[in-house]
C-alpha cells in the first residue's frame, strides 16, 4: 500500500452503524423485538376476544410498551457507551483483530478440545483391548 492509502484508512472514522455492535445494544434489540411481538399478539387477542379480559389489556397496553421502551433505552445507552469508547481511542483495540477472530475465543478452544477427544475415542475404538476377552456374567 502507498503512504497516501495508509493515511486515508487511518483517519477514516468508523460508521455510525458500528456503534450499535455491542452486547448492550444487541440485548436491547432482542428485548424490543420480543416486546413488539408480544404487543401485537396481545393486541389482536384483545381485539378478537369474545369476552373482555382486563389482564390482557394491562399486559398489552402497559407492560408490553414498558418493555419496548426499556429495550429502546438499552439500545440508546449501548450506542452512547460505544461512542464514548471510540472517542477514547478504543476503536483500535477491535480493529486489530481480523473479522471473526476474538469474538468468542472459548468456543474455538472448546471445538479443538472436542476434536481432540473425538480423535482419542477413535484411537481407542480401533485398538483391540475391548471387553471381548473378559468374562462378564454368571
Amino acid at each position: 500500500m502507498s503512504e497516501e492509502t495508509d493515511s486515508a484508512v487511518a483517519f477514516n472514522p468508523p460508521s455510525r452503524l458500528v456503534r450499535f455492535r455491542n452486547w448492550l445494544s444487541f440485548s436491547g434489540m432482542v428485548l424490543s423485538v420480543a416486546a413488539l411481538g408480544a404487543f401485537c399478539l396481545l393486541f389482536f387477542m384483545d381485539l378478537f376476544a369474545e369476552h373482555a379480559n382486563p389482564y390482557t389489556g394491562i399486559l398489552a397496553y402497559v407492560v408490553s410498551p414498558m418493555f419496548l421502551l426499556m429495550g429502546l433505552a438499552a439500545i440508546l445507552l449501548g450506542y452512547i457507551l460505544e461512542t464514548r469508547r471510540i472517542a477514547k481511542g478504543g476503536a483500535e483495540r477491535r480493529a486489530e483483530l481480523p473479522a471473526g477472530q476474538g469474538d468468542v475465543p472459548h468456543l474455538d478452544r472448546r471445538a479443538q478440545e472436542l476434536d481432540q477427544g473425538r480423535r482419542q475415542a477413535q484411537h481407542h475404538a480401533q485398538r483391540d483391548i475391548g471387553c471381548q476377552s473378559r468374562d462378564i456374567g454368571p
